[in-house]
């Protein structure tokens, strides 16, 4: 797949970019402008073209020029040998494993549960400023696609929020 840091023609300490969850200001700056003499999209088109496709909920590969055996190897997302793919399809099998999961807990304890909603509220502790992160990173995803205030509120994520659900956990 033939997507890379920088132009590899023009540097040689380009290196393959495997994979793109996000289409963003880096990613453009890198695709730059007309990649050859015989056209004029060059990579920047390829990946402007990967954006619409993303948010149609198609995921996408660029195959390299001159390799037409990469297209053979192209698993359609399975192992993530393609550099674009849509975020859903990560939380479709993040659901799809979900729903095996909840089969065990309709049989599990009262204590069993609380004890791991325990350590998923220690595991957010842990991982705090990474979570705070990411989700500041989605809540910017859910102001520019307009969902209203209210309910980014309610999915808005901080250091005290956090906290209070670890110690209303605790108290289970």
């Amino acid at each position: 797949m033939a997507s890379y840091t920088a132009n590899p023609h023009e540097n040689p300490n380009a290196t393959l970019i495997r994979r793109v969850e996000t289409i963003d200001d880096s990613i453009l700056s890198i695709a730059g402008g007309a990649g050859s003499n015989r056209g004029t999209g060059g990579m920047i088109t390829k990946i402007h073209a990967a954006q619409i496709a993303c948010s149609k909920g198609i995921d996408m590969a660029i195959i390299l020029r001159g390799k037409p055996r990469s297209a053979l190897r192209y698993d359609g997302g399975q192992r993530g040998r393609h550099p674009f793919y849509r975020r859903e399809h990560q939380m479709i099998q993040l659901g799809k494993r979900a729903k095996v999961a909840s089969r065990g807990l309709k049989i599990a304890s009262t204590a069993t549960k609380n004890n791991a909603l325990l350590a998923i509220a220690d595991a957010l502790c842990d991982n705090m400023e990474m979570v705070i992160s990411a989700n500041q990173k989605d809540i910017a995803a859910a102001r520019s696609s307009g969902i209203s205030e209210a309910m980014i509120d309610r999915l808005t994520l901080t250091e005290s929020r956090i906290r209070l659900w670890r110690t209303r956990c605790a108290r289970w």
